[in-house]
């Protein structure tokens, strides 16, 4: 009779389990679709108004959209909908930005991407800990937290790393130039051991002709830089709120073992 109940039990919890599971994917399905429709859409459109760039891009987010469907079925993780829709949702957004381009109509919609990424790297370092170590499911708090800015912060690295190479080897403009009117600069004292401030900048010539900037350009260095600091604001937001409810308000963006 033990037997029996106990079969019985394990059936139950498999039933809620899937349950659970049907329920997490309808949501998270319906949004993969319309994202998907949406960058067909996108795709025919750049087809004949836009660039080859644009079409490219198009068709890299169709595959980026099922990066938490692919990350769960190589890894045998266990991502929430909420967190699949939230990685799906920045995948667009350079589709927006660039296609759509949002990042003209809103200008500080790169800014809200780079500090979304960090969040979302944040969620992706604070389960490392136990994701890589299957068999010890008890790592400290302070090792996730640091493991959540550590691995937010990296991605942020490599794509400004990637961003400058893209630039320099291909000629793109990835690093968006900032207008400035004053700067500091060793290179153009006569004396190296004080900086000589450049200021009030209100025109600027390359080649004897004079550009319409009012400013002068600077070529990336301040979008890295705000990109990177917007990025950690997103890490510090994630760490910040895992930390005051103990871990309890980020689990829904936590991956964890499907076994689990």
């Amino acid at each position: 009779m033990a037997h029996t109940n106990s079969t019985s039990d394990s059936a139950v919890v498999k039933m809620r389990r899937r349950g659970r599971f049907v329920g997490k994917t309808w949501y998270s399905l319906a949004v993969f679709i319309a994202l998907e429709i949406f960058a067909v859409y996108s795709l025919i459109a750049s087809t004949f108004s836009g660039t080859g760039q644009d079409v490219m891009l198009c068709a890299i987010s169709m595959v980026l959209y099922a990066l938490p469907y692919i990350a769960e079925w190589l890894f045998r993780i266990h991502f929430s909908g909420v967190m699949e829709i939230m990685c799906m949702l920045f995948c667009i957004g350079p589709l927006f930005g660039s296609v759509h381009r949002l990042y003209f109509i809103i200008p500080c919609f790169d800014d809200i991407l780079h500090t979304y990424s960090g969040f979302i790297g944040a969620a992706i370092g604070f389960a490392l800990p136990d994701l890589s170590d299957k068999q010890n499911q008890k790592h400290s708090f302070l090792l996730k937290c640091v493991s959540a800015f550590a691995i937010s912060m990296s991605f942020a690295a490599v794509w400004e790393i990637f961003e400058y190479s893209a630039d320099m080897l291909l000629g793109t403009d990835m690093q968006w130039d900032t207008m400035i009117t004053n700067f500091s600069s060793y290179l153009l004292g006569g004396d190296m051991s004080i900086p000589p401030v450049i200021s009030d900048i209100e025109s600027v010539m390359i080649n004897g002709e004079e550009l319409w900037t009012g400013g002068y350009i600077d070529v990336g260095i301040i979008d890295t830089m705000t990109d990177m600091i917007v990025c950690s604001a997103g890490t510090v937001a994630f760490v910040l709120l895992a930390a005051f409810s103990r871990g309890k308000l980020v689990c829904p963006f936590v991956a964890k073992y499907q076994s689990e």
